[in-house]
């Protein structure tokens, strides 16, 4: 059985997809916020302390007054009782959160637009 907090990355994740949980940019670069009722949640990356070469997954829950409460980790979360692969669940929240953040989708529209009317000689 899955624990609180693995649960609750798993929600995460399905709020996310579903665009029901929005990120914003952060004063740091490459860290995105979501604030929800009297928490905050921030997530990150950072290298592997073991394998530098390996990325980590960090999701920070921040209470109403601005501080840390829990790291999340996705190295720390068991993927058999998680039921799902913590560590490409974590990095598809990152990239997701990212992209909402820094508007991807928005500038991929606008450019394919801009691109689709000015195909082979059009200006």
């Amino acid at each position: 059985m899955p624990s609180k907090i693995e649960t609750l990355i798993q929600r995460i994740h399905e709020q996310t997809k579903a665009g029901k949980l929005k990120w914003q940019l952060t004063e740091s670069e490459e860290v995105f916020q979501a604030a929800i009722p009297n928490y905050a949640l921030r997530i990150s990356t950072r290298p592997n302390r073991n394998n530098r070469q390996h990325t980590d997954y960090v999701i920070t829950i921040y209470n109403d007054e601005g501080s840390p409460i829990e790291d999340v980790i996705d190295i720390d979360l068991d993927w058999s009782s998680a039921g799902y692969d913590p560590e490409e669940t974590m990095k598809d929240i990152y990239d997701m959160a990212r992209g909402q953040a820094m508007g991807v989708e928005e500038a991929l529209n606008e450019l394919l637009n801009y691109f689709s009317g000015n195909e082979e000689g059009q200006e």
